[in-house]
């Protein structure tokens, strides 16, 4: 989400502060030329969750880490590559062309608030899963996490169709995209604060909160296994059938824990991610006219970087915290080369014994 000042109605009307004598256009040059290797490294981590969702199980989990993977690599191409990685090689995208500014901002707001909303949905339909089983077990399916997904990304850039409205190229400011404000000040001026610390920011803070502390009650509580009872004095038969329950319950449990705890790491960047953002955003507002446009400039840069960060991340999380999708990454980069896990490798081993004994 490409966020500036002019943005909230900040223009350079106040008066230019002494220059501190620091270098800030070579450290913004540098921040941005850093936010496109960051956007660069983070397609390709990005990539290794698609096609590794692809080797889990199949389930609304997996797809929605699919999904989750495609709109962050939209989200951060869009302000890594067309947006900090042109501007370090002074190229503005945006300002090329009227239409061309209009659409770039649109898919920016639009595309970053949609790949927020996907971790909602992962956190919900964990938090669902934990707390109606039955009712998740029935309901979730394939189908439904494609309406979801569709219904995301068409809500919300509907929802940012007035940033097609205001946003234009403005002569009096060297032909820079910005938001008109000559014409519009007041009403965009309430709907960028709002969308930006409500709808993106506020809302999915206050839900993915809630939700880990449901991962934290459910990482506490573990759920109690019914064990099978003896009948008719055959306690060997009992404590096989308990022994064969305790490894299927244990293995289901381990692996329910690890993506809660995969959750718990993924919500809970986005939430140091998200307050971040706010608060540099504030501070900027803030300090508008204390320090000179060259360090604001510097500082929009570093809200940029920590969004595309948070977009950038996922992987790492899901590889850390999680033995079935280390094993299924495996399987998916070996496929990527042409070659055969060794899971696939004893199941056509298998198939083939079974098929020479027939």
């Amino acid at each position: 989400m490409d966020l500036d000042n002019e943005q909230f109605n900040i223009t350079d009307t106040a008066p230019e502060p002494e220059s501190d004598n620091f270098p800030w256009v070579e450290a913004t040059q540098i921040a941005s030329i850093a936010g496109l290797v960051i956007t660069i490294l983070g397609f390709l981590l990005n990539y290794f969750c698609f096609i590794t969702a692809g080797q889990l199980p199949e389930s609304s989990s997996a797809r929605l880490m699919k999904y989750l993977a495609v709109w962050d690599s939209i989200s951060s191409m869009q302000d890594g590559v067309f947006n900090l990685g042109l501007k370090a090689f002074g190229v503005n995208l945006a300002s090329f062309t009227r239409v061309g500014c209009k659409l770039f901002y649109w898919h920016s707001w639009a595309s970053s608030i949609t790949a927020s909303y996907h971790i909602v949905a992962m956190a919900v339909d964990r938090v669902l899963a934990i707390k109606a089983p039955f009712w998740h077990r029935e309901h979730s399916s394939a189908k439904l996490v494609n309406k979801v997904t569709v219904f995301i990304a068409f809500f919300f850039y509907l929802f940012t169709l007035p940033v097609l409205y205001f946003y234009d190229i403005v002569p009096k400011e060297d032909s820079k995209c910005l938001a008109d404000w000559d014409n519009y000040p007041k009403f965009f001026g309430y709907y960028g604060m709002a969308t930006n610390y409500a709808v993106f920011s506020g809302i999915p803070f206050v839900i993915l909160l809630g939700a880990n502390w449901v991962f934290i009650s459910a990482l506490i509580n573990k759920p109690s296994v019914e064990k099978p009872k003896a009948e008719n004095g055959n306690q060997r038969n009992v404590t096989e059938a308990r022994t064969k329950v305790k490894r299927r319950d244990d293995r289901k449990e381990r692996n329910k824990r690890s993506y809660v705890i995969m959750l718990m790491f993924l919500t809970g960047s986005y939430l140091v991610f998200s307050a971040t953002t706010a608060a540099n955003n504030i501070t900027a507002i803030q300090s508008f006219g204390k320090v000179s446009a060259d360090q604001s400039a510097f500082r929009m840069i570093i809200t940029e970087i920590t969004l595309i960060l948070n977009n950038s991340v996922n992987f790492l999380f899901y590889f850390m915290s999680g033995s079935v999708f280390r094993s299924a990454f495996k399987s998916a980069i070996l496929n990527l080369f042409g070659k055969k896990s060794p899971a696939e490798k004893n199941n056509q081993s298998v198939t083939g014994t079974t098929a020479t004994n027939r």
